[in-house]
């Protein structure tokens, strides 16, 4: 496998509820259960591309989402995950920022957002939010782009 990755409660209640709100459902609560089945969807995509997701879903790892991402998640049960009314789109993009380019293309891809909408049981929205897909984008462009000039500088140090 070219790349393996550790992607925590976080990552996948964020990703989650972003291609939900891109779809312009109103779902502000997903169980556990779903979690799980999403888990399961972006695992096959990362695997037809030759990653590898690993997923910290423990005990901890909830209770540090909550202390971390209190203005974001909430929750009112031991089986679901809430999202704040006043979150956007917007909010979450800047949660995904830290990740990789590579993971971002996983879990951004027409088959992950697909089969996502087909288990939430939300009809996929014709028009595309364009800016939200666009900032994706442009921050994968932009990461690559800096990837790149951090590979130029190593190799003019090594010239001189």
């Amino acid at each position: 496998m070219d790349g393996e990755y550790t992607l925590g409660l976080n990552d996948l209640a964020t990703n989650l509820f972003a291609i939900l709100m891109e779809n312009n459902s109103n779902i502000k609560k997903v169980t556990f259960n779903q979690l799980g089945e999403f888990e399961k969807i972006l695992s096959e995509e990362a695997e037809r591309r030759d990653l590898k997701f690993n997923f910290i879903l423990s005990e901890s790892e909830m209770i540090m989402l909550f202390r971390d991402c209190g203005g974001i998640f909430y929750r009112d049960d031991n089986k679901a995950i809430n999202i704040s009314n006043i979150i956007t789109p917007y909010h979450l993009i800047y949660e995904r920022s830290h990740l990789p380019s590579d993971v971002l293309e996983v879990m951004i891809s027409e088959n992950v957002v697909n089969k996502t909408l087909d288990m939430m049981g939300v009809k996929k929205n014709r028009e595309i939010k364009k800016d939200i897909y666009y900032y994706l984008k442009f921050l994968k462009s932009t990461m690559n782009r800096k990837k790149k000039i951090k590979n130029i500088k190593f190799c003019i140090a090594d010239k001189f």
